[in-house]
């Protein structure tokens, strides 16, 4: 079994200068690029928004969105650096869609890697969809890897993702683990740690363990949790 990185909608629309820019986005190109380049062994699968002039997700057409990502413009182009062997999906071609199934079949990968913009929008669809194709799949979001639209709202998308069974991390937490098992039922966990919120929730049973005490420091977060047992108490929710 192999693994794949899903490099969604790095389009030069979406980054800075771009018609749909995010902020954010010609700096995430450039971790990608970098994670690529220590990460040899990953096939990479490429999503590209994909549209004609008169698409419906346009706003001059009854859409929300300003004109982007057009066959055949600049803002259709890749906005990484270079090209990259790999195998590319389009998507979203005649009608306003976020998402697309980016697993492939006879590649033989059990887990994917997804990274990319938006964060909040494609990012976040193309992993639920995956993971929901292939439930034994191991799909991941590596947060620190996407630009978001909205950045206020990661946190509701990191949880949306997570009860889609779809795990978050950053990069260094996805490569050296921190977190034990669930202590009540045994189950992954997934953590995101931010700095000023820091949650835990387990896959299999949905025990969520959230704190936002800023007297505690990331450390002491993750011993608190790795320490923890069934007569403990929690924030918890299912």
């Amino acid at each position: 079994m192999s693994k794949a990185l899903v490099i969604v909608d790095c389009q030069k629309d979406f980054v800075e200068g771009g018609s749909l820019a995010v902020k954010g986005g010609k700096e995430v190109c450039a971790k990608i690029e970098k994670f690529i380049a220590a990460h040899k062994d990953y096939k990479i699968i490429r999503t590209y928004d994909t549209h004609n002039p008169d698409h419906p997700s346009f706003k001059e057409n009854g859409g929300i969105w300003p004109k982007h990502c057009v066959v055949g413009t600049k803002g259709y182009e890749s906005a990484l650096s270079k090209d990259y062997a790999g195998l590319e999906i389009h998507k979203a071609i005649d009608k306003e869609e976020y998402g697309v199934n980016c697993s492939i079949d006879g590649l033989n990968i059990d887990t994917y890697l997804s990274v990319g913009i938006a964060f909040d929008y494609c990012v976040q669809s193309c992993a639920i969809m995956t993971k929901k194709a292939n439930p034994k799949a191991k799909v991941i979001v590596a947060e620190d890897l996407c630009a978001a639209v909205d950045p206020k709202n990661n946190m509701d998308i990191i949880t949306e993702l997570l009860i889609n069974g779809v795990k978050v991390f950053t990069v260094s937490e996805y490569e050296h683990p921190i977190f034990k098992p669930c202590p009540f039922c045994g189950g992954d966990v997934t953590g995101v740690i931010l700095k000023d919120y820091r949650m835990i929730m387990c896959e299999k049973c949905r025990m969520k363990f959230v704190d936002s005490d800023p007297n505690m420091s990331n450390e002491e977060f993750v011993k608190m949790f790795n320490t923890r047992t069934k007569t403990d108490n929690t924030n918890s929710g299912k």
